[in-house]
């Protein structure tokens, strides 16, 4: 027999079953019968992007309990014991992130659109990158013989519905952190829309509304808010969004602190300071601690932390240390209180 042509495309129409996803569709096998009779992989067709990650698909596994046999399509010959399991799944492995996802995978009856054999409620599951969720299997004496109970179409093509939903991450550091790049829900979000041309880096992010409105008051009470800007980056604004929500991040980066400030995200911006407080007493016996020093201190001018300031200024211990910081930093940078700190703590080392 010759080898057959494997054809196969997806629709990304949303499906009308009652299920809240980010990412649903149909994935469509030509070619089904003769796929099985030459005993080929079926190919695993690209989902789309999840969760920020690339690399979903959905394909189907097939499991015989004895050789299947195929002389023509009125003559099949086999055992009512094999079946067909629909899947969907990651290849990627080399990030060990763990994802908290509603999903399923089912076939499709082309009779009734709901039957009563299969339910399309998703199924909560803690995946690992590239793992297998399985969906509902599916006797192949059903799919083949049994016509009349629909899993084929008049071309004899087999198809899969799915709806994959991922709420949460967990990444190498064991945190669990929010989904911002799928809109899960339709009214409690807010789309951000990030633009950064020197980098090549766009996306869009979807946080809860509620709890940006309760920290800032630089949303929209509708629409999107537009980030364009060289100095940004999905990663750090992700983070920044992740810290807003509660997520405590370990490792903070200075740049979230002009984020923070940007968004007037506040609470981001207490989270921050406190770990840059934290890394000035880590890095106290280094041998560039001045230098080190030095750079906290511009964070604090530039950001007016009151607490990191004081907190740099009590590690100086020399007024002309201090006249060297201020000096090169300039003195435009600073607000009228850190003045006063800087005045105050200039005067104390004088005497």
């Amino acid at each position: 027999m010759s080898k057959p042509f494997c054809a196969f495309f997806l629709t990304q129409k949303i499906i009308s079953f009652e299920f809240p996803d980010t990412r649903q569709g149909e994935a469509y096998f030509r070619d089904f019968i003769l796929t099985l009779a030459n005993d080929e992989r079926f190919p695993e067709i690209p989902i789309g992007t999840v969760a920020g990650k690339d690399g979903w698909y959905s394909n189907l596994k097939k499991n015989y309990a004895k050789k299947f046999r195929f002389v023509s399509i009125q003559s099949i010959d086999i055992d009512e014991k094999s079946y067909i399991i629909p899947r969907i799944g990651n290849r990627e492995n080399s990030e060990n992130w763990i994802f908290r996802i509603h999903g399923f995978v089912v076939p499709h009856n082309h009779i009734e659109l709901n039957s009563p054999e299969i339910s399309k409620n998703g199924n909560e599951v803690l995946y690992e990158l590239g793992r297998i969720i399985n969906g509902h299997k599916l006797a192949l004496p059903d799919i083949m013989i049994k016509r009349e109970k629909g899993w084929l179409d008049e071309r004899w093509n087999f198809s899969v519905e799915y709806g994959i939903r991922c709420t949460a991450i967990q990444k190498e550091d064991g945190i669990w952190r929010f989904n911002f790049y799928d809109r899960l829900y339709e009214k409690e979000m807010i789309r951000i829309i990030f633009e950064n041309d020197e980098i090549g880096e766009e996306g869009n992010f979807y946080p809860h509304k509620q709890i940006l409105d309760f920290h800032s008051d630089s949303f929209p009470e509708i629409g999107v808010y537009k980030i364009d800007s060289s100095d940004w980056n999905t990663s750090g604004l992700d983070k920044c969004l992740q810290i807003a929500h509660g997520v405590r991040i370990p490792k903070t980066d200075a740049i979230f602190l002009h984020y923070s400030k940007c968004l007037e995200l506040w609470n981001v911006t207490k989270y921050c300071e406190q770990k840059e407080m934290d890394k000035l007493d880590a890095f106290e016996k280094s041998e560039n601690f001045d230098g080190y020093l030095a750079s906290v201190m511009y964070i604090a001018m530039f950001n007016d932390l009151r607490r990191l300031f004081a907190k740099v200024l009590s590690k100086v211990d020399s007024k002309e240390k201090l006249k060297e910081f201020l000096e090169k930093h300039g003195l435009e940078e600073m607000s009228g209180e850190l003045m006063k700190m800087a005045a105050l703590k200039f005067f104390d080392l004088s005497t």
